[in-house]
């Protein structure tokens, strides 16, 4: 039985091995699994990079619950958690090594799915190719975040998970700008090959403004993963003076403390982790926007459909 309405329109344009239900929910539950088990790491203060803002979340907390905080020394100038080795910390970082390794394999088998599908353009609709990219991005997203929480563990990273990042990012680059065109965000019931066809009917600012969204979420992976294993290697868990000022106001420290030389080198550090949190929400409001506007297209190419049937 064919799946096509019309010649470019797919009928279920939802892919259940891409775009179920139960990818949906599998996916969304493993991402928030990884979030609880970092979160735990975080407050149990088993999180090696943790600056001054990060201590005065974990000492607020662990007193609110009534329990002792954890103990935080200064070595130097720099700041340094000193944490309980174990059974339990050790149990918990295997298990999460455990979900990062999950998130890894699940967004490079997603993209090789995704390619494979690709191959018949006339049956692949523009939602499910939509779908599909985004959860291996937001895939990406989690591991980096898992990356990030290991950097205590560093013989985690070994060669063949270092070559599987490398690959995903290299399948990830091109399919996702690709999907974040207008052709495959403004009708999502379009097959791939007609949303292909119509590349040449936006016009370049229209498809330049769309590809600005991809720009940033590649920026993104790509950014995290540099942090992420720069963290590893390359820094030591410092504090920027951003964060010793936020800090020391919450936390009344001494004005020794207070009163940090601003260097161009700790200031500029500083602009850009506030830039990155800046292009984070935009992204994020972005995103919401393609959602909202998938949705109402969406619908309204169900209403056509329902009318031209009766």
């Amino acid at each position: 039985m064919s799946n096509m309405s019309d010649s470019c329109h797919i009928a279920s344009p939802g892919d259940p091995d891409i775009a179920g239900l139960g990818v949906t929910i599998s996916f969304l539950a493993s991402v928030c699994l990884t979030g609880a088990v970092i979160l735990t790491l975080y407050f149990r203060g088993d999180v090696v990079q943790c600056n001054a803002i990060d201590n005065v979340i974990i000492r607020y907390f662990t007193k609110l619950f009534s329990k002792k905080p954890y103990v935080h020394e200064e070595d130097e100038g720099d700041s340094e958690w000193v944490t309980r080795d174990t059974h339990t910390s050790r149990a918990i970082f295997g298990f999460l090594l455990t979900l990062s390794d999950q998130q890894l394999f699940m967004g490079l088998s997603l993209s090789l799915v995704t390619y494979i599908k690709l191959a018949d353009r006339d049956n692949f609709s523009a939602y499910s190719f939509k779908m599909a990219t985004t959860t291996i991005w937001l895939s990406c997203l989690t591991h980096i975040s898992t990356v990030s929480t290991l950097n205590k563990h560093k013989s985690f990273i070994t060669g063949w998970r270092v070559a599987a990042i490398i690959l995903l990012l290299l399948l990830l680059a091109p399919i996702l700008v690709l999907s974040n065109l207008p052709m495959f965000i403004l009708d999502p019931s379009l097959s791939f090959r007609c949303a292909w066809d119509e590349i040449s009917s936006y016009d370049r600012k229209t498809t330049l403004n769309f590809s600005f969204t991809a720009g940033l979420a590649l920026m993104m992976v790509i950014n995290g993963y540099t942090r992420a294993f720069n963290l590893l290697y390359l820094q030591s868990a410092t504090s920027s003076w951003l964060t010793r000022f936020v800090a020391g106001n919450a936390l009344h420290l001494d004005a020794d403390q207070k009163s940090a030389t601003i260097s161009p080198n700790i200031l500029a550090s500083a602009l850009v982790r506030v830039a990155r949190r800046v292009a984070a929400v935009v992204l994020l409001a972005i995103d919401v926007a393609h959602v909202l506007l998938y949705l109402r297209n969406f619908k309204s190419n169900s209403c056509l459909d329902a009318s031209a049937t009766t």
